[in-house]
């Protein structure tokens, strides 16, 4: 609006101006004048969060079509506008479809662009929004110098050229892919997976990218189903029913960055630029294209953006700017009113010398500040609510464009140049409220974003340490993606989908809350007796039975194999199977299992998940019960000798397989072993068997017809322990007749677990203290016996 509210047809029709004999425009009416801008910004307010509506409800394309169509009924009444009240109200139409857009285009670039390149994606988007910024900016100039820029022409054809371009967004956008993660959330599955391979690619290092983000993304909806209620827009706004994912927090967080953005100084500079220079001294005839320079500048300074932001971080970036900024405003703001102040060749110098800080702050403002406060709100919401927590980001954009362009104004008028000292002072207030309120989002996946504002504390240093324990302990949902890597290098090239399965298997339940934090939660519970009714530690396995597998959980997974769900019931052994029909895979993480053995024969099934047992060994007829087990999942078990298993050696469709945090990894040519025992390995704890390591690992071990020395040697060592946890006949050994084992412990003792639980670190040192408990023991640093001094 900066060449337009400088047209004479434009603001003598408006009645907020009129024409000094200069030239120069005079405004009598500053607050018509900014209210008509001003009002836009409501309008833009108002489409966010019809915008994030519809978008979350009808999909991404359809909601920039919707925008693109409002947007065109904007610009033409805007064009045709023949008062102030007809173009106070098309302007807040037109605000509303440019509300609609920006909630939207946004989110639409992040959730289809890799979380490596994120930024550069939305970096580049700006470029091209600025571009058109330059455009609008010389139309509007060159339509100035159309009959001295007295006719109507000047001002309604730049404002109706937008039409061009939104016919043409609103007929391309449907050759647009819709979002993958939209799709997943509403239960397109199969077209979101086609989406994401077209996107990552399916052939040579692409294989396997798209299958372990589908994987991801579709553990995030799972997770967000069960951590937060449904989430209108004031409940986001106040965090009600976000449980750990606490939107409230993040919607506070994109709000006031958006206002922030506005109030370190670019709704002046750019807005009231003309002003600034005239303040600066510059001549009435060189202040436009002196402005439209600037313009240019600006454009090209967003490219420093392109490069930088996914490396330096997106903190990083605001702080540079803030600092960059914040010089070049104290300079303009001293250098105008020196240049007010002055006369002869001290006026113009300093006239120059202002003009060329307002140039600085804006091309600093260009590669900082510009794009970050749009890309954060785009990328921290959960999936769920992604589009209207983004139009949050856009409402603090409107309420600070709105709020200040209808201040400047008036600040201008009133305090001059002393307008830029205040912007100035923004901008050093926003490094301390960047250090201490927003985390890095650099190199994270989308999916990981839940577990960045997982903490319940509000700095930035705890989110970061919440983060990281999370991280650990809920490996399912970030290892395809790991920070800074691509999808591929986490998980291994080939065999992406059962490599993503892998990993969901062998994670625990998905959940928000820290080991630390069940931990506490865990450290009051007990079991109450009946004699004196007070709490007592007690920790029960189950018997996989038939009412058990019966009552269990059968589902698609998200590969489409129908799997068994027997996780975290603590079971000790393997029994009933057989009534539980024909699974293509079965989930028996988080339980008590000590042996791999007593399968049916179950010619469907291909994928066991087993992590987190006390597996000791696998049992030599695996390969009969299960002849066509293509995946197998032993993280975190106890398997300790080579030999241990043997009974792998003859599942020939063996291609995938885990044992990584057991104490066989550690044994000498470990992975060499497994490599020649299993030729049809192709993946051994995520990394690809290459083929330099099958030539290896025979070349030690020789044949499986004609084994070596070596080969021999180490099949001749196996594990012989007895483990608490066996079964006797089938039955769960017990410490009282039959009940389950528990452990009493005196008052304590008791106390002392519960200090123990509430203070734990991590989900192992919980789970040790549970099978210490669960085998009939007092926990180690617990019992009185340990406390007792010699």
């Amino acid at each position: 609006m900066a060449g337009v509210n400088n047209a004479k047809d434009y603001y003598t029709i408006m009645g907020f101006g009129r024409q000094n004999p200069d030239g120069s425009p005079d405004i009598y009416d500053s607050l018509l004048q900014g209210g008509i801008v001003a009002v836009y910004y409501l309008g833009t307010l108002v489409g966010a969060l019809l915008g994030g509506w519809f978008g979350d409800k009808q999909g991404r394309i359809r909601a920039i079509a919707f925008g693109a169509v409002w947007a065109i009924f904007g610009a033409s009444l805007q064009g045709s506008a023949q008062n102030h009240s007809w173009m106070i109200c098309a302007r807040l139409i037109n605000g509303i479809g440019t509300g609609i857009l920006n909630a939207i285009v946004p989110v639409y670039a992040t959730e289809t662009a890799e979380h490596t390149s994120r930024g550069q994606f939305v970096a580049i988007e700006f470029t091209l929004n600025i571009l058109g910024v330059v455009v609008a900016y010389w139309l509007e100039f060159g339509t100035s110098k159309y009959r001295n820029g007295d006719t109507a022409f000047t001002w309604r054809f730049p404002i109706l050229f937008q039409i061009i371009l939104l016919v043409l967004l609103f007929i391309g956008c449907w050759a647009f892919p819709e979002s993958p993660r939209y799709l997943t959330k509403v239960g397109r599955g199969d077209e979101a997976r086609y989406i994401l391979g077209r996107l990552r690619g399916e052939t040579g290092d692409d294989e396997g990218k798209a299958d372990a983000e589908y994987a991801d993304i579709c553990n995030i909806v799972e997770l967000e189903k069960s951590s937060a209620k449904a989430q209108a827009y004031w409940k986001m706004l106040f965090g009600v029913g976000s449980g750990k994912l606490h939107t409230g927090r993040r919607v506070q967080l994109v709000i006031w960055l958006q206002i922030m953005q506005e109030w370190i100084g670019i709704a002046g500079v750019t807005v009231y630029s003309p002003t600034i220079f005239r303040l600066a001294g510059i001549a009435e005839a060189d202040v436009q294209w002196i402005a439209g320079i600037n313009t240019i500048t600006y454009a090209l300074s967003t490219l420093i953006c392109v490069f930088t932001l996914d490396r330096i971080g997106r903190r990083w970036t605001l702080y540079w700017g803030s600092v960059g900024q914040g010089i070049a405003l104290f300079l303009a703001g001293g250098l105008s009113k020196l240049a007010r102040e002055s006369t002869g060749s001290m006026k113009t110098n300093s006239g120059n010398a202002a003009v060329a800080m307002v140039f600085l702050f804006t091309f600093i403002f260009g590669a900082t500040w510009l794009t970050v406060p749009w890309l954060y709100p785009a990328e921290i919401f959960p999936l769920q609510v992604r589009a209207k927590g983004n139009a949050w980001g856009v409402v603090g954009w409107s309420i600070g464009n709105g709020w200040l362009t209808l201040l400047c104004p008036v600040m201008f008028e009133a305090i001059g140049e002393y307008t830029l000292f205040i912007f100035a002072a923004c901008n050093i207030l926003t490094i301390p409220m960047v250090w201490a309120l927003y985390p890095e989002s650099k190199q994270r996946t989308l999916e990981e974003m839940n577990l960045l504002f997982a903490s319940d504390s509000i700095w930035a240093w705890e989110a970061e340490k919440n983060y990281a324990i999370l991280k650990e302990e809920n490996p399912g949902l970030v290892q395809a993606a790991q920070r800074g890597k691509s999808v591929s290098s986490a998980i291994g090239v080939e065999g992406g989908r059962k490599a993503s399965l892998v990993a969901q298997g062998g994670a625990k339940r998905l959940s928000l809350a820290t080991g630390a934090e069940r931990g506490a939660s865990l450290g009051g519970q007990g079991r109450t007796t009946a004699a004196g009714g007070e709490k007592e530690f007690a920790y029960h396995r189950m018997r996989l039975t038939a009412d058990l597998i019966n009552n269990s959980l059968s589902y698609l997974n998200p590969i489409k194999e129908r799997e068994l769900d027997l996780r975290g019931h603590k079971i000790p052994t393997i029994e009933n199977l057989g009534v539980a029909g024909q699974h293509d895979a079965i989930d028996f993480t988080d339980n008590d299992l000590t042996t791999l053995s007593n399968f049916p024969l179950s010619p469907r099934l291909r994928t066991l998940l087993c992590a987190r047992n006390r597996i000791q060994s696998v049992d030599k007829r695996i390969a009969e019960e299960i002849p066509n087990l293509t995946t197998l999942m032993l993280a975190n078990n106890n398997v300790r000798e080579l030999a241990d298993l043997e009974g792998l050696t003859r599942c020939a469709k063996l291609t995938h397989l885990v044992l990584l945090e057991n104490p066989v990894t550690k044994k000498e040519h470990y992975k060499l072993y497994m490599i020649w025992s299993i030729p049809s390995l192709r993946f051994l704890d995520y990394q690809r068997v290459r083929d330099l390591e099958r030539d290896e690992a025979k070349e030690l071990f020789g044949t499986l017809k004609e084994p070596s020395e070596l080969a021999l040697k180490v099949r001749g060592v196996k594990t012989k322990t007895f483990d608490a946890g066996a079964t006797t006949n089938g039955r769960v050994p017990t410490a009282t007749g039959g009940k389950a084992f528990r452990a009493v412990l005196t008052d304590t003792e008791k106390k002392r677990v519960q200090e123990m639980l509430q203070n734990a670190k991590s989900m192992a040192e919980i789970d040790r203290i549970e099978k210490d408990l669960a085998e009939g023991r007092v926990p180690r640093g617990a019992a009185d016996a340990d406390r007792m001094v010699s």
